[in-house]
């Protein structure tokens, strides 16, 4: 594509120049012709700027066209009719600067004009010049044409790349989507629907696992719930076995406390009989001390004492009051 608009913008400089080359031309011929007439050296100066920029023109021509012969040649050509005209020109200035000095006449100078080798140098070089322009034009619709070529097979190429840029994006996309399916085991809004229900404790929610589906997120989901629930099951049963447990050590502790408090009134009971068979055997030993004649000194027990010490003292206790009935000496 570059190189087509290269092509295209070298034509039309070309051009360009072939206009300048012609323009110069008509410059040298107005300005010839002016002096011709009037005779004065102003006139000549569209005649010495024809001929300077005629010589840049037809340089640049040359170097531009290198490459097309054809052109080659009637650049030649042109430079032919340019330098046959100046010369023929340079004539008609030189004698009428002797007419203007004396040395000639008007005359001869008509004479010369009328021959129409300037007019003939000046058509010879537009005919040429013609050639040469319609063979540039030519050169510009061809690559002009190429150009468009180019320009119509770069836009198709661009849309065709363009269009498969848009199937590869859809193709990627499309796998993408899958792969990320594929991981999740559903669609985003079901995996993050069950995810939430989840965090809330709903450990009874179902998980809808594909066929075959070992790897997803959704069978990694379905596989915690089962766990948790186990884990949630297996904190129940230690739960329930502790609270029978609890259960049952404040049933033990309670009964213990009673026991205790029973063991407890044992105790005093049996500190209380202790206390009374201390009473009677030290009565006893006083009675066994005294003499026969002196009667003996009442026992003195304690009613409540003796019913408890009674009721929970061995028998070998109970035996003891019986000292009492002993028969008094004679004495």
């Amino acid at each position: 594509m570059a190189e087509a608009e290269r092509w295209n913008n070298h034509t039309h400089k070309v051009l360009s120049l072939g206009e300048d080359a012609v323009l110069s031309m008509v410059n040298m011929e107005t300005g010839a012709r002016g002096f011709l007439v009037a005779g004065d050296e102003a006139f000549l100066d569209p005649w010495k700027a024809g001929m300077a920029s005629f010589d840049k023109t037809w340089a640049e021509l040359k170097t531009l066209t290198a490459d097309n012969p054809e052109q080659q040649k009637r650049l030649d050509q042109m430079k032919s009719r340019h330098d046959e005209f100046e010369a023929v020109a340079a004539h008609f200035i030189k004698l009428r600067r002797d007419i203007k000095s004396g040395s000639g006449s008007m005359e001869q100078l008509v004479a010369e004009f009328t021959k129409g080798r300037d007019k003939a140098a000046m058509d010879g070089f537009r005919a040429t010049h013609k050639e040469f322009m319609d063979a540039e034009g030519a050169l510009l619709v061809v690559r002009a044409a190429q150009a468009e070529d180019t320009r119509a097979t770069r836009t198709a190429v661009l849309l065709g790349g363009l269009a498969l840029a848009i199937l590869v994006a859809g193709g990627l996309g499309l796998l993408l989507s899958r792969s990320v399916l594929g991981q999740l085991g559903g669609e985003p809004a079901a995996a993050a629907e069950v995810a939430n229900r989840i965090a809330e404790g709903r450990l009874d929610t179902h998980v809808a696992v594909k066929p075959g589906d070992t790897t997803s997120l959704m069978f990694a989901m379905q596989r915690m719930t089962a766990s948790l629930r186990d884990v949630v099951g297996t904190i129940r049963a230690g739960v329930d076995s502790v609270s029978t447990a609890s259960s049952q050590i404040a049933s033990g502790n309670q009964d213990l406390s009673s026991r205790t408090e029973q063991q407890s009134s044992n105790l005093q009971q049996t500190a209380a009989s202790m206390e009374e068979l201390t009473s009677t055997v030290r009565q006893s030993a006083e009675n066994a001390r005294r003499p026969a004649s002196s009667p003996p000194a009442p026992a003195t027990r304690r009613p409540r004492a003796a019913t408890w010490s009674a009721k929970w003292s061995p028998r070998w206790t109970r035996s003891v009051p019986r000292a009492r009935r002993w028969p008094r000496s004679s004495a």
